[in-house]
């Protein structure tokens, strides 16, 4: 069980970073806006000391929360302006910033 673990927490790595992005990428409160929604972004956890891509599967402009969907399968409902601010998400793909 402790190898099945280590070898899934070795493949959940690979999804994730620890290079920031570039500044361009980081989103800014103007990009809080409905066509947010199906774009991927990176999110940093500061615990992992990772960005983690994602994909906004709902948006909501007026309480600035989006439902970002891992390549994991997890879903986590983000306050999107508060990840603006401490420079926590970023565009994934240069094409969308």
């Amino acid at each position: 069980a402790a190898a099945a673990s280590a070898k899934a927490k070795a493949a959940a790595d690979e999804k994730a970073w620890e290079a920031a992005p570039d500044d361009k990428l980081r989103l800014k409160l103007r990009d809080i806006k409905g066509t947010l929604q199906g774009k991927w972004l990176q999110v940093y956890w500061p615990d992992d000391n990772r960005w983690w891509p994602g994909q906004v599967v709902s948006i909501s402009v007026r309480e600035r929360h989006m439902m970002l969907l891992y390549e994991t399968n997890e879903e986590e409902d983000l306050d999107v302006a508060e990840l603006i601010s401490k420079g926590e998400v970023a565009w994934l793909n240069k094409e969308d910033a």
